[in-house]
């Protein structure tokens, strides 16, 4: 009985309140795997909370407690501190929420990234189950697992706008986005989405994004520089003078007596008698 009064005074505080707030970040790795944040903000309604009088006082030292004293998962990072709770996990590919596609061209590589639910840390019943954190973590997505395109999460969307809930999802993706459909805001490098309003449209949360292939970035550059030194040596080539080649002036041809062959040994003249 207890239980239930918390939760009736939890959901008309939340309705005259309006200050629940839920991050999640998103960073997607080029080899499938991701870093995902989940923060979510309570200090607000703890503050509007211990304002309210002794039942809501009552219902605020729910607060008081870690809830990530009792998690039992291993692999997930947990803090609280004043009403803010944030949870921090590595999903692995093949063992995801999301889809992640990969295009692998020569220059390029393409990403694909698919969201279609709400990353699931935890279990409800084995962390922040009871007080108002269970019931806050059951609302925000934190506890369980919610479909963006479920019709059935319509009109819960609507109720989390009246209440006053704010839930955004940041994506980071490997190389420059080049598109996010729904995004709210969008630069090269990361998109964000009202999930709110793509939970009240039934629409997945879609991101592509490209970058160049290093591999075929050194075998371009590498066939650039092959190329520009071809060029220059055939400019060289073009720009030096020709040589003029040298030769020698013929010597003169040496006169030989008549009858006299080259080579042969000429004979002297006899002498005389009487001549000394």
């Amino acid at each position: 009985m207890k239980k239930l009064i918390l939760s009736l005074v939890f959901v008309l505080v939340l309705l005259f309140a309006g200050c629940i707030s839920t991050e999640v970040k998103h960073v997607q790795n080029a080899d499938g795997s991701a870093f995902v944040t989940q923060t979510m903000d309570l200090s607000g309604l703890m503050s509007y909370m211990k304002n309210a009088g002794s039942s809501g006082s009552a219902y605020s030292d729910s607060f008081s407690s870690n809830p990530c004293e009792s998690m039992k998962e291993t692999d997930i990072t947990c803090t609280y501190r004043e009403g803010v709770l944030t949870l921090s996990k590595n999903f692995q590919p093949g063992n995801t929420f999301y889809k992640f596609e990969v295009q692998d061209n020569f220059i390029s590589k393409k990403y694909r990234l698919t969201i279609d639910e709400l990353p699931s840390f935890v279990n409800s019943a084995e962390f922040g189950s009871s007080g108002s954190l269970g019931s806050a973590n059951s609302m925000s997505g934190i506890a369980k697992t919610q479909k963006l395109t479920d019709p059935a999460n319509v009109a819960s969307a609507k109720m989390m706008k009246t209440y006053g809930f704010e839930m955004t999802y940041i994506v980071s993706m490997p190389g420059e986005i080049k598109s996010a459909e729904g995004a709210t805001s969008l630069n090269a490098s990361s998109a964000t989405f009202d999930l709110i309003d793509m939970m009240s449209k039934k629409k997945q949360i879609i991101v592509e994004s490209e970058e160049l292939s290093i591999v075929s970035v050194i075998i371009l550059l590498i066939l650039g520089i092959v190329i520009l030194l071809l060029i220059l040596l055939f400019v060289y080539k073009m720009m030096k003078p020709p040589s003029t080649p040298t030769y020698a002036p013929p010597s003169a041809p040496t006169v030989q007596p008549r009858g006299v062959q080259s080579g042969s040994v000429q004979a002297s003249p006899p002498k005389l008698f009487g001549n000394s």
